[in-house]
């Protein structure tokens, strides 16, 4: 991770994002554990201060991070939280059993979140729809409307008042087509109200 921090602080990156792993014990266990990592990461990386961003996880098997109780955990023992941030993945967020598929649901956890973390330390959110249902733990990304977040949870989340300066960065499967990409891109567009 080291070696993968400092390469992206080279090349001018914004960030090195990245998930925090699993734990073999407990999940407590697990997150002191990758507060310890995190916090040595930033320490041997001080040089090359890239933001270090963690992303939520969906939840298979020991993940950590697959709530925002748990990220908010690893925020409070973070030591320098300047150089750390986060990303939120729509589509870890629901099969981790966080619903995002309503205007009501989009806004509970971006409240939520402001509330235990603060949403200036939310940099960017990949955005992807869903394979399978809410709380599979199945990380399976689908195209935007095609999959079992819908459309409407993408219009709340392109909308929402504290995500209006914040990236989207799309993460829906590749064929190779770019027409692909450029129909999830106009969809996306589509739902922005003015």
């Amino acid at each position: 991770m080291k070696e993968e921090a400092i390469v992206s602080y080279k090349i001018g990156a914004d960030g090195y994002n990245f998930h925090c792993g699993s734990n073999a014990d407990s999940t407590e266990d697990g997150i002191a554990n990758a507060i310890n990592t995190l916090n040595r990461l930033a320490e041997l990386t001080s040089k090359h201060p890239i933001r270090l961003i963690l992303e939520n996880d969906a939840g298979a098997g020991n993940r950590i991070g697959d709530t925002v109780d748990e990220l908010a955990a690893l925020w409070d023992g973070l030591e320098n939280k300047e150089r750390f941030g986060f990303c939120l993945d729509t589509c870890h967020l629901f099969v981790s059993g966080i619903d995002v598929s309503t205007k009501k649901a989009v806004d509970s956890l971006i409240s939520e979140f402001d509330k235990k973390i603060g949403i200036k330390h939310l940099h960017f959110l990949h955005v992807n729809d869903a394979k399978f249902g809410l709380g599979s733990k199945k990380d399976r990304h689908a195209n935007i409307g095609a999959g079992e977040i819908g459309l409407e949870g993408f219009e709340a989340l392109i909308n929402h008042p504290k995500l209006k300066d914040k990236a989207f960065i799309l993460e829906t499967p590749r064929s190779g087509d770019l027409k692909e990409d450029f129909k999830d891109i106009q969809t996306l567009r589509k739902l922005i109200t003015k």
